[in-house]
């Protein structure tokens, strides 16, 4: 692998205005507690309260992508996961619904 150096030897540009990006990563966290709105999660990463993202939960056997907002960030009880984070579901669906009503046995 070629090492680049160091680019800030390069000139920057100031952006005016906005410019979206998009930062992605994947941690693996823990669901502790889950409804039809949200739900909590035991992670070892803390993100901003009010950030928004996609979440991939996999419930019942189901993949299941919703797109979620950090509405707390409270210190957790598990050494690995130091986090318990409050997630608010901003959209819903048919699957997520289903997997939740199984995973909290409400059908079959």
């Amino acid at each position: 692998m070629t090492h680049l150096g160091d680019r800030r030897v390069r000139d920057r540009f100031e952006v005016v205005g906005r410019l979206a990006g998009a930062l992605e990563f994947v941690e693996r966290g823990r669901v502790v507690d889950i409804s039809k709105l949200g739900l909590s999660i035991a992670c070892p990463v803390a993100p901003a309260i009010g950030s928004t993202f996609i979440l991939r939960l996999i419930l019942a056997g189901d993949e299941v992508n919703v797109d979620v907002c950090v509405r707390h960030v409270r210190p957790g009880d598990d050494p690995g996961s130091p986090y318990l984070i409050g997630l608010e579901f901003l959209s819903s669906s048919r699957g997520l619904e289903s997997a939740i009503d199984r995973v909290v046995g409400l059908s079959d």
